[in-house]
């Protein structure tokens, strides 16, 4: 990805901030740079995005210099190259996001120092469970057999997750699904 196709939205002053092979770089008007090389501007929001619970598990990691507790905030909370900017001008902090990682469901600071699926959408587990299954093309009789429920509450779940995610077709919630990584 580095030096090639760089979203259009990411041109300007507004970055996009992933992670490869361990090392953060960000697209800063137009160009790729290396953790490194961010702005001073790119460096402040990322420490305003660290909050005091934040430092607290990172401290619990062992993560003592500065630049390592930025780029492991980084890798927990904005790693993901999504091109949508993380940091827009004007922002004092990040916008966190949902980050796939190896290391989810063994991190003692999975939840504190990162975002889990169901707070960083909204819906509960079991609606993600339901839109996994939606997403592997399975009938609501079949969900509701796999999780041991009714036919009735796959059909709640469904209708839950249409309000919560403003998706009307199993189509696209599969989609949607797709694009989050679900289990």
């Amino acid at each position: 990805m580095i030096g090639s196709n760089i979203p259009a939205g990411l041109l300007c002053e507004n970055s996009e901030i992933f992670s490869k092979h361990n090392i953060s770089y960000a697209l800063v008007k137009g160009t790729c740079v290396p953790f490194a090389d961010f702005p001073e501007y790119l460096l402040t929001a990322i420490d305003n995005s660290i909050t005091a619970t934040d430092h607290i598990c990172l401290t619990e990691m062992n993560m003592i210099d500065n630049d390592d507790r930025r780029q492991k905030w980084i890798s927990c909370n904005v790693s993901e190259l999504d091109n949508t900017p993380d940091y827009i001008v004007g922002q004092k902090t990040l916008t966190r996001e949902y980050v796939n990682c190896p290391e989810r469901g063994k991190c003692k600071q999975e939840g504190r120092l990162c975002l889990t699926l169901p707070q960083s959408t909204g819906l509960t587990k079991t609606q993600l469970i339901v839109l996994s299954h939606i997403r592997d093309g399975l009938l609501n009789k079949e969900i509701a057999s796999r999780m041991g429920i009714s036919i009735h509450t796959v059909n709640t779940h469904t209708k839950n997750l249409q309000k919560r995610t403003g998706l009307t077709r199993k189509a696209d919630m599969s989609r949607y699904a797709q694009e989050m990584n679900l289990f």
